[in-house]
């Protein structure tokens, strides 16, 4: 388990650089932090970070909605904040979400190439170690 979620940073980082801050992967009922770097574990130090990975969930349904609307398939979603850039996308059944430093140029799709690629690491990742449920509790 611990490599799968080393290989799983090593490809993250290999397109996001230094610029990552951190990495989550989350199911429909459990969340696990796989990366925090250091300055921004101590900006979520006293903050509930359940909520936005409960929101991000919701992605669970608009995929499929955006699905039915298109022609195409859903694949990820880049949403920009002030200090930072969260890039979130759905392998199967694991969600993931990356953030890096804002005004950096990301490729995307390489990142969601990469994490395509490891599905199994994924799944390995979110069922192992410690978790929460959806309540925010271990």
């Amino acid at each position: 388990m611990a490599q799968a979620e080393d290989r799983l940073r090593t490809a993250v980082r290999d397109v996001v650089g230094d610029s990552l801050r951190d990495v989550w992967v989350f199911g429909e009922r459990r969340t696990r932090a796989l990366y925090l770097r250091d300055d921004v574990e101590e900006a979520l130090a006293d903050h509930d970070t359940e909520p936005y990975i409960d929101n991000e969930r919701y992605g669970y349904i608009t995929r499929e909605t955006y699905e039915n609307l298109t022609y195409a398939s859903y694949e990820y979603t880049v949403r920009g904040f002030d200090s930072f850039e969260t890039f979130r996308t759905f392998v199967s059944d694991v969600g993931v979400l990356v953030s890096y430093d804002a005004g950096v140029d990301i490729d995307a799709r390489r990142l969601y190439t990469a994490l395509s690629e490891a599905e199994d690491d994924l799944r390995a990742a979110l069922a192992g170690g410690e978790t929460t449920d959806s309540a925010g509790t271990s």
